[in-house]
């Protein structure tokens, strides 16, 4: 009986992702999206060092950055609408005093440098191959900062070019991460306002590139995050209201697939018995005085107990403290 969905074989890949291993996830929102899930499930991560970056040339300048800890200064920053931003950051960087702007981008630079001996997996996401270049100096901004189009010239990078920039910077970080596994995907999210069609354009150039990558260096594997919306999917009802970002549902669909292709058993039964606690520990009680209530709260505190004591690397701290704040005894 034909099921009406052309579903996607997971690729075999030759290793796992788990708890204690180091993951660095950089990219656009979707990369924000799986890190932050892995995140909540307390897997050792950090997600998006200078922010949210939507083309390979800012992340290969980025994982450079991170590899030389790169300090930048106030002559690095520009004053725009009572805020100091960075043109190699997102917007969230952005402070309204240059001493503070540096202060959070050097906290973050240092912390992703200093996890660069533990790392084993990073995860990227290329969300478009289009760049903008600051037109006085002809650089790829990470960011135009809501500054005037006219300081801008806009261009479609080539799949040469994209390959090109991103494989120094990779090849130079596994030189400094041994046995490292980089995991990369292009972005499910429509870039609507390049239009359908230079949209396609943009992702194909960006498939294309990822797969050069994959073939010419060693432990460089594609996730299909774009195959499974576009191919498996396939069908608005999957997308958000704006038509552009995909619904709950499908970031959803694609977090399973992922979860099935990285994980084993061992780390997916972990999984299970973290969300227990967190199902707990988002639940807010009626009545929290209640002897049965009490008895809950006593019960998840013990779980938590027990897994961070067969699991030393788990750090449920957040979920203890909550809990023994609803303790009235």
């Amino acid at each position: 009986m034909n099921n009406f969905r052309t579903s996607l074989p997971k690729p075999a890949f030759s290793f796992d992702i788990r708890h204690q291993q180091a993951i660095l996830a950089m990219g656009s929102c979707f990369a924000t999206n799986i890190g932050q899930r892995l995140k909540d499930l307390k897997f050792d991560i950090q997600l998006n060092p200078l922010g949210i970056l939507y083309n390979p040339i800012s992340i290969a300048e980025s994982i450079a950055y991170i590899i030389d800890q790169k300090t930048f200064e106030t002559s690095d920053l520009f004053q725009h609408q009572g805020l100091w931003h960075s043109f190699a950051h997102h917007g969230s960087f952005s402070q309204p005093d240059p001493a503070s702007a540096l202060h959070h981008i050097h906290e973050h630079i240092t912390k992703a440098h200093t996890m660069l001996p533990r790392l084993k997996t990073l995860l990227l996401t290329f969300g478009t191959a289009y760049v903008f270049q600051l037109r006085d100096q002809q650089k790829v901004v990470a960011n135009c900062h809501k500054r005037p189009s006219s300081d801008f010239t806009r261009d479609l990078l080539t799949v040469e070019q994209i390959v090109s920039s991103l494989q120094n910077s990779l090849e130079r970080l596994k030189k400094h991460c041994p046995g490292l596994r980089i995991v990369l995907t292009v972005s499910p999210i429509r870039h609507i306002r390049d239009g359908l069609v230079m949209n396609q354009r943009s992702k194909a150039s960006l498939v294309l590139a990822a797969h050069q990558l994959c073939e010419q260096l060693e432990d460089v594997h594609y996730f299909p995050s774009y195959e499974l919306m576009v191919d498996d999917l396939r069908d608005y009802r999957f997308y958000a209201a704006d038509m552009i970002h995909p619904s709950p549902v499908a970031t959803d669909h694609i977090w399973q697939y992922f979860k099935q292709t990285f994980f084993e058993s061992s780390t997916q039964e972990l999984i299970r018995q973290i969300d227990k606690i967190q199902s707990a520990y988002r639940h807010r009680p009626l009545h929290p005085t209640t002897a049965n209530h009490q008895r809950f709260v006593r019960h998840t505190l013990q779980q938590i107990d027990n897994l961070e004591q067969e699991h030393p690397f788990l750090n449920l701290e957040e979920e203890r403290a909550a809990m023994k704040r609803q303790l009235t005894d």
